[in-house]
């Protein structure tokens, strides 16, 4: 028998408060398929409402002051001022860390402070892949460590997108009302 294939899809800042009437009207079709195919519901999150401090509490299951990740930022070793949390400030093993211990196999991608990649049996897509400084350009190097397997790099690479790329009728599917602003008003959406 197989085994079972788990989907965790994480969205930070998501509410449902905001996503249900929108799932209701028919304006979320594709996570509506998602919900009625699987599970959904509300997660009570923590104090403080830091992205990198919650997705590792849900990666580690342990709160901050054991996984070490407390937010954005860290100081350096050398106390040299501060720097980016990474995968390596993280004090303890996460769910890909355990399933790679039994054998199985994980795909981790773009979840918060994983730069570097890490090594693990499957795919691992850091947050760092197209970092937001890079957001113009969709052929700016990829960062060193940003993928695991390395040679899987150039491949993802070239699915890159930058905002330059992304016409305003990509983006229709997802903002329908735009259709009924003003384009004197707001010339971006048009």
């Amino acid at each position: 028998m197989a085994a079972p294939t788990i989907v965790v899809i994480g969205w930070d800042a998501a509410d449902w408060n905001i996503m249900r009437p929108l799932i209701d009207q028919g304006m979320m079709p594709s996570l509506k398929s998602l919900i009625d195919r699987g599970v959904s519901g509300n997660l009570t999150s923590l104090t403080p409402m830091l992205s990198p401090l919650l997705w590792n509490s849900i990666a580690t299951g342990h709160y901050g002051d054991r996984h070490g990740i407390l937010g954005f930022v860290e100081p350096r070793a050398d106390g040299s001022g501060l720097k980016a949390v990474s995968s390596t400030s993280r004090k303890c093993k996460a769910i890909w860390n355990m399933l790679d211990e039994h054998g199985m196999r994980s795909n981790i991608i773009n979840w918060f402070a994983s730069h570097p990649a890490e090594q693990i049996n499957g795919v691992f897509v850091s947050n760092l892949l197209h970092p937001a400084e890079q957001l113009t350009s969709a052929y700016a190097p990829i960062p060193h460590a940003s993928v695991y397997p390395q040679e899987l790099a150039p491949i993802l690479g070239k699915m890159r997108v930058s905002i330059d790329e992304i016409l305003p009728t990509d983006l229709q599917p997802f903002l329908p009302k735009t259709k009924e602003l003003d384009a004197t008003k707001h010339p971006l959406i048009h």
